[in-house]
C-alpha cells in the first residue's frame, strides 16, 4: 500500500493572485496477480578429484516443473468484490511454473580454484516460450574424496503477468472512490543466486553422489496500473511505486552422477524449492526432476 499525494495547482491573475489546489490521496492494493515464467533454477556444477586450470564443460541439461503454485500477497485486498468484476475475485498470487525448462550452460576453471559459469535456458508454457539467461563466478575445491563449490551469480528472466489492482482514491478529504485497474504484459527481471555443491569425486568407481543447497530471491513484477476495468474517471491518476511482487527460493537438490569415459558425466537429481516469503504457499514444496549432461571441452 502506498499514499500519494498530487497537487495540481492554478495560479492566475491580471491584478491579483487566486489560487485553487486539489488534494488527492491515493492508497493502492493488489488483489490477484497471474504469472507465468519460469523459477530460477541454474544447473548443477559437479567438481571432479581432477578439476584445475584450463578445465571446461558444456552442459545441456533438462528439469520437469509441476504445475501452479499458489500463495498470498503481503497486504493483498480482502474486500469484497462486485459480481460484474469477476476478474478480481481470485486473491493471492497464481504462478503457473513450465512443466519444461531445458538449457545450456558452460563452465570453465580460471584458475586452480576459481571457475567461470554462464548458459541459456528456455520454457515452454500455456503457447509461450521464457528465456533465462545467468552467469556468475564458482569457488570450488577439488580432493579425490568429496569436493566443495560455491557459486554466485545474476539471472535475467522473463515474465508474463496479469495483475488485478484496487486503488481507494479521496480528493480534498471528500467521499471515497474505488478504482479497479486490470494489467497485463510481459516483463524482465534480474535477480541474483548463490548455491553451495558438496559431491564425492571418488575416481575409483563410475557412481557418485551430490547435494547442492541454494538460495535465489526472484522479482515477478513491478508493473504500473494504467488500465480500468471499470468505467469511473481518473483524471487524477499518478504514477504507482509499489513494493515489488517477489518470492524467496530455498532450493535442496540431491542427487547421483555417473562418470564416463573422456571425463564426461551423466547428473541425475531433483530439486526441492520451497518458497520462504510466501504465507500459505501450495504446493508447499515444488520437486522438479533433472537431467544433466556434462561433457569436458
Amino acid at each position: 500500500m502506498k499514499s500519494i499525494l498530487f497537487y495540481p495547482c492554478i495560479l492566475g491573475s491580471s491584478l491579483l493572485m487566486f489560487s485553487a489546489c486539489l488534494s488527492v490521496k491515493d492508497e493502492l492494493f493488489l488483489r490477484n496477480i497471474e504469472v507465468d515464467g519460469s523459477p530460477s533454477h541454474p544447473p548443477v556444477h559437479i567438481t571432479g578429484a581432477t578439476a584445475k586450470k584450463g578445465t571446461a564443460f558444456a552442459s545441456p541439461h533438462v528439469s520437469f516443473g509441476s504445475g501452479t503454485i499458489s500463495t498470498s500477497l503481503e497486504r493483498q485486498y480482502e474486500g469484497p468484490i462486485g459480481d460484474t468484476l469477476p476478474d478480481f475475485k481470485p486473491k493471492g498470487l497464481h504462478w503457473d511454473v513450465p512443466r519444461v525448462t531445458f538449457g545450456l550452460n558452460l563452465d570453465y576453471a580460471a584458475t586452480d580454484g576459481l571457475a567461470l559459469h554462464g548458459g541459456i535456458s528456455a520454457s515452454v508454457g500455456k503457447g509461450r516460450q521464457y528465456t533465462s539467461l545467468y552467469g556468475g563466478i564458482g569457488l570450488y575445491s577439488a580432493s579425490p574424496t568429496t569436493s566443495i563449490r560455491f557459486d554466485i551469480g545474476v539471472q535475467y528472466v522473463d515474465i508474463q503477468y496479469r495483475g488485478a489492482t484496487v486503488v481507494f482514491r479521496t480528493v480534498n478529504s471528500g467521499p471515497q472512490d474505488t478504482l479497479y485497474y486490470l494489467d497485463s504484459g510481459k516483463e524482465f527481471q534480474t535477480n541474483l543466486f548463490a548455491n553451495l555443491t558438496v559431491n564425492s569425486s571418488n575416481e575409483d568407481g563410475s557412481l557418485n553422489w551430490f547435494v547442492r543447497i541454494g538460495i535465489s530471491p526472484q522479482t515477478l513484477t513491478t508493473f504500473v496500473p494504467n488500465k480500468q476495468a471499470t468505467e469511473e474517471p481518473g483524471p487524477y491518476l499518478v504514477s504507482d511505486h509499489r513494493a515489488e511482487s517477489s518470492v524467496f527460493w530455498f532450493s535442496a537438490t540431491p542427487g547421483l552422477y555417473f562418470t564416463l569415459p573422456e571425463d564426461r558425466r551423466i547428473v541425475l537429481g531433483v530439486r526441492f524449492m520451497k518458497e520462504l516469503q510466501g504465507e500459505s504457499s501450495k504446493p508447499d514444496i515444488l520437486i522438479m526432476p533433472m537431467i544433466q549432461f556434462d561433457w569436458a571441452l
